[in-house]
């Protein structure tokens, strides 16, 4: 048995020398991302581009389909639950890995317990501690034990959790750079500068219609950390897709008759985080009217509209959650824009003076970090922007570093307001509230399966960050994507890149 371990790497950039023939004639498709290439790792590095070739190659046991709403069989064709705290799930017998051994209950009973050991250490750990043990009954039968009643359970293992095999027969640091899964692509290279090249796993049976079979015979991914420089190497047929960060690059391509922009929603939002626990030793923060003289200062909407890619089909949001997802009701409104009022607040809080605040953000973020910047300018409040990338953000957030954070949530890609509180809150290393009420609630929600209750439970933490200002929902956040037009790119999808490799297709 061999933990699966992560290693960090350095930006790898494509060089821009040279049109590649690719498309539909070739089928062939590279795609560019803003992050560096850190393996095909979602454990270590679960970042929302990483997602975009992780889960392309290591299946889960469920898959959550977003079109009905349903958690559906994937690895697993049936579950049932024995007791709140006990589930048996039954797997499929036709599931062979990509380099042909056979997939069966001693994988699963490895990753799960692996994952959940208190002595691995990785970002994002509370996907999978909530597993006490799981355990073998048969050739394809597993019992998962958790540490109490553990209301998304299902979700949680269609969302987290791939499953890599327990005899991987390299060494344990060579699985991000020589991955093997049961998904619909398998990587053939993976490279921290050349990046990663999928083909179709030939032998995928799909399970059912939101984890269909490749269709495209060849992904390339690279890691281009500039805008411009990817929308560059679109111009030159260097690249065939990629997303888009500013409506300014966007609307360049838009009248080039070989592009379109396609936006796609899903669970993926804007937030602006504040340091209202003093992390940071900011100070000023601590002081709620402070806080809410920055949610007034703010006009969300002219930023939804105007500033984010895709905004105008983009959820206006009122409570810190997307609108279809479950529990998502609140009664106590954010404040919205009033300069006035926000003015008004600072004075009251004895700040009309001002002070330098520090906003960090990451490249999709940055725009909306600046347009933040620009409000805040009017209630003497001077911030400097500072970009960085995933992994040096979760760095700054663990050290209890940032005093402002604009970045995007995809809310773990599970459709439940209570994972999502649960992520901003709970006294981790991403709460900077360190509310007791909300924490306390975010443990109940956690071990109810009373679903009236749960919502009522969430409703309140949903009103008191609304009042007392600690994170900031500023709009739904669509991934608008600037692709070639004999592509056809799905708009719906909980992935948190916006895009399901296998469900793309040439048209």
């Amino acid at each position: 048995m061999k933990p699966i371990l992560a290693a960090y790497v350095c930006v790898g950039v494509l060089a821009a020398a040279g049109a590649a023939q690719a498309g539909s004639k070739n089928n062939s498709l590279t795609i560019a991302l803003s992050e560096p290439i850190e393996g095909v790792n979602e454990f270590f590095a679960p970042s929302d581009e990483g997602q975009l070739h992780t889960r392309a190659v290591l299946d889960r046991l469920l898959s959550a389909d977003a079109s009905q709403g349903k958690i559906l069989p994937l690895l697993a064709t049936s579950w049932k639950q024995i007791d709140p705290a006990t589930w048996e799930l039954e797997l499929r017998t036709d599931v062979k890995f990509h380099d042909g051994s056979v997939f069966d209950a001693d994988d699963v009973v490895y990753t799960l317990n692996w994952a959940s050991d208190p002595k691995i250490n990785f970002r994002l750990k509370n996907r999978f501690s909530w597993v006490e043990k799981a355990e073998k009954l048969g050739p394809h039968t597993v019992r998962i034990r958790t540490v109490g009643p553990y209301a998304l359970t299902l979700a949680s293992l269609a969302i987290g959790f791939p499953m890599v095999p327990s005899d991987y027969p390299g060494k344990p640091e060579d699985f991000p750079w020589k991955p093997i899964g049961t998904g619909p692509y398998k990587a053939i290279s993976v490279d921290r500068n050349s990046g990663i090249v999928l083909v179709p796993n030939e032998n995928y049976v799909q399970a059912n219609a939101a984890s269909p079979k490749a269709s495209i015979g060849r992904v390339i991914i690279k890691s281009i950390p500039d805008e411009q420089t990817r929308t560059a190497q679109m111009m030159v047929d260097n690249v065939e897709l990629t997303r888009v960060v500013s409506t300014d690059i966007g609307g360049e391509l838009k009248g080039d008759s070989r592009f379109t922009i396609t936006p796609v929603n899903g669970l993926q939002y804007f937030y602006l985080s504040l340091d209202a626990a003093d992390r940071s030793g900011i100070g000023y923060l601590k002081n709620v009217k402070v806080r809410q003289a920055i949610a007034y200062a703010i006009d969300r909407d002219a930023i939804r509209r105007e500033i984010i890619p895709g905004g105008k089909d983009a959820y206006a949001l009122t409570a810190l959650c997307v609108p279809f997802q479950i529990g998502c009701a609140a009664s106590v409104p954010m404040p919205n824009y009033d300069p006035a009022r926000a003015q008004a607040l600072m004075k009251e809080a004895g700040a009309e003076k001002g002070f330098n605040l520090e906003i960090t953000a990451l490249d999709r973020s940055r725009p909306v970090a600046e347009a933040i910047s620009g409000y805040l300018s009017r209630i003497n409040i001077h911030s400097t922007i500072r970009t960085v990338t995933f992994t040096a953000y979760t760095k700054l957030q663990s050290d209890g570093k940032l005093q402002a954070l604009a970045h995007i949530y995809g809310s773990g890609g599970i459709p439940d307001t209570g994972a999502l509180i649960s992520f901003q809150f709970n006294n981790n290393i991403r709460d900077y509230a360190h509310n007791d009420r909300i924490n306390q609630i975010v443990s109940e929600v956690e071990t109810l399966f009373d679903q009236e209750r749960r919502n009522k439970l969430i409703g309140e933490a949903l009103d008191i960050n609304n009042r007392e200002v600690y994170v900031i929902p500023l709009s739904g956040a669509p991934q608008a994507f600037l692709h070639i037009k004999d592509l056809n790119v799905p708009t719906t999808t909980l992935n948190g890149y916006g895009i399901v490799l296998s469900a793309l297709k040439w048209k």
